[in-house]
């Protein structure tokens, strides 16, 4: 996708038409593509001063703020897309998701909840809310969110993987190693599932399947894997 091009034609119709809010709307949408946020961020502030009714340019810049770890500005915007847009159920997932980095766990799990209650098919919203539930140790509440996001996108890495961290600390680890397993069926390349995995495998005294994996999580380049295989593999 050419967005640099996709910009410049917006500076054209900008200058043809200053007043067109559409055009800055879509320049925005394009320098955000870019990761030109704050460029994008001037730009959604333009288009909102000529259609300040937009709910939609407020959720996009509320991403664009949250790229740029301007949180507080972020949750503001998605506040005013849902005050517009009530049943705008992407941004209250992008508000709770805002929350979580914030470390407001239960103002999170609200914005989560309501966001499944408008789509019962968001599978970010149920994995999201799963972190949100681990971080405040309800480990069971956490791995049915994990096993609902699971369930409506069955490639979902990073649910696959927090389930797996939640199996850890319950040392149930026959079942986060299925977990790990799993995700390195989908990328076999990702050493951190070869790290934890390696180190379950050794938990259950499978030390030698587990040091296999120690072994491939330090090739692919993880340093904790490194001081691990050394640990446990000498």
């Amino acid at each position: 996708n050419d967005f640099l091009g996709a910009v410049k034609d917006y500076d054209t119709a900008i200058q043809l038409n200053p007043e067109y809010s559409r055009a800055f709307t879509n320049r925005a949408n394009a320098k955000a593509d870019l990761q030109d946020y704050k460029g994008a961020v001037d730009d959604y502030n333009k288009a909102l001063t000529l259609d300040p009714d937009d709910a939609t340019t407020y959720f996009n810049m509320g991403n664009a703020k949250y790229f740029l770890q301007d949180y507080t500005g972020a949750i503001y915007d998605y506040t005013k897309a849902i005050n517009i847009h009530p049943e705008y159920g992407e941004a209250y997932c992008n508000r709770g998701l805002t929350y979580y980095e914030k470390k407001e766990y239960k103002a999170a799990i609200s914005d989560f909840n309501k966001s499944i209650e408008i789509d019962p098919t968001n599978a970010i919203a149920y994995s999201s809310r799963g972190n949100a539930l681990s971080d405040l140790k309800d480990n069971k509440g956490a791995i049915l969110d994990f096993s609902k996001a699971i369930e409506l996108y069955p490639n979902f890495i990073e649910a696959y993987y927090n389930r797996a961290s939640v199996f850890d600390e319950l040392k149930e680890f026959k079942k986060s190693i299925s977990d790990y397993s799993k995700v390195l069926e989908i990328d076999p390349n990702d050493a951190a599932s070869y790290y934890r995995r390696g180190l379950a495998k050794i938990e259950l005294k499978l030390t030698i399947d587990g040091c296999h994996d120690l072994s491939k999580a330090k090739n692919l380049g993880l340093q904790e894997a490194e001081k691990a295989f050394m640990k446990y593999c000498y």
